[in-house]
């Protein structure tokens, strides 16, 4: 009788992360949590405004990326031969939070510090200092106006290894995610003032792009701090999903 021998280079991947949560390229170890994946994504494309939160370490940022992301912008091949293209049902902005320190290169004054922590994520090659005095109106034009509408081609057709990859159309809306947003009543207390501000900020900046959707995720032990802000917010931040 001959038995094989295995590769001894040959390692399977570990489809257990241990503590830390799952990250998007992850996704296919992500089990289990199928239902709250399909009912996240359905609230965040029917709403303009959304909060996810949940008990502390309940698995709310693992759910994100290697659940609600694959599936916002999984690529669906609609059609046929020349006629085919590729859809996704939102794109998706880097994942901010409201938390970040300030670097210690910033010397100019920064107008409100819970915008800024999400700024610096979004733009990390900008000068921080330049960073520090926008608001998110003013700097999120660079990202959401591309001049190219929903439903046209926003990726051409691309040629690999002999075949073609249809052209992707621009999905109708994108996608800014708030980690972590307890950390607007834990993160720089000595600003608290700012708290107002930054909620307006977020009104006014979805009042000004609609196809621009929002989510907050927190820990359910703060969401009782949060609850005498939200009439700043539309709807007053009423969809919810816990």
């Amino acid at each position: 009788m001959t038995t094989g021998n295995p590769d001894s280079n040959s390692v399977l991947p570990n489809p257990y992360v241990g503590p830390r949560p799952f990250e998007q390229i992850e996704s296919k170890y992500f089990f289990g949590r199928d239902e709250e994946t399909k009912i996240l994504s359905g609230l965040v494309v029917s709403h303009q405004l959304s909060l996810f939160y949940a008990q502390s370490g309940a698995g709310k940022s693992s759910l994100l990326r290697a659940g609600l992301l694959p599936r916002l912008t999984r690529k669906t091949r609609v059609g046929a031969d020349e006629n085919a293209y590729l859809y996704q049902t939102m794109h998706v902005l880097p994942i901010v939070t409201v938390g970040r320190g300030v670097p210690p290169s910033t010397v100019g004054g920064i107008k409100n510090v819970y915008a800024f922590s999400a700024l610096l994520t979004l733009f990390p090659d900008a000068d921080p200092n330049k960073l520090g005095g926008q608001t998110l109106v003013e700097a999120l034009p660079l990202l959401l106006d591309d001049h190219i509408e929903a439903g046209a081609i926003w990726e051409p057709a691309q040629e690999r290894n002999g075949r073609v990859r249809p052209p992707l159309i621009k999905p109708d809306a994108t996608l800014l995610i708030f980690d972590q947003f307890e950390e607007i009543f834990t993160a720089h207390p000595e600003r608290w003032r700012e708290r107002e501000g930054f909620f307006q900020q977020v009104t006014e900046l979805l009042a000004r792009f609609p196809t621009l959707h929002v989510l907050f995720t927190m820990r359910e032990d703060y969401l009782a701090e949060l609850v005498p802000s939200a009439h700043l917010l539309p709807d007053e931040l009423r969809h919810r999903y816990r």
